[in-house]
């Protein structure tokens, strides 16, 4: 059996589609359509890791602090390019952005110093969202 035929018999479709329903902006949907299929034993055993590690900081902590955010990856393109820039609503956008990366990497750095270090897959994603000197 090939990857597409497996696909379609676990139903990875419908599986990403569903977790669209849950994500806080246009960039989470946009990054459902890139999940990976995992075929290999050890890299999906970390995947699954990483969501029990998720689901625990959701259920010890709650929520994520993400309220407020918005896919910035328009303007992060018009600013690649030479003599364009971002009007002020854009540019709080971006400022929002990397507030709610700061806020997300201390909430998730704190819990997993709170727990032991419970955390550590989690953490390891969250540690350069935000970069402190």
């Amino acid at each position: 059996m090939d990857l597409s035929e497996l696909k379609i018999k676990l139903e990875f479709d419908r599986i990403t589609g569903s977790i669209k329903h849950h994500v806080y902006s246009t960039l989470g949907a946009d990054r459902c359509d890139e999940i990976s299929f995992f075929t290999e034993k050890e890299l999906l055993n970390t995947e699954l890791e990483k969501v029990v590690e998720m689901k625990s900081i959701l259920s010890t902590g709650g929520d994520l602090p993400l309220d407020g955010l918005k896919d910035i990856s328009r303007s992060l393109n018009k600013i690649k390019i030479e003599g364009y820039f971002i009007g002020p609503e854009e540019f709080l956008h971006v400022l929002y952005f990397l507030r709610i990366s700061r806020n997300t990497r201390k909430y998730v750095s704190d819990l997993n110093r709170e727990q032991d270090n419970s955390f550590e897959l989690i953490n390891g994603l969250v540690k350069d969202l935000f970069y402190n000197n």
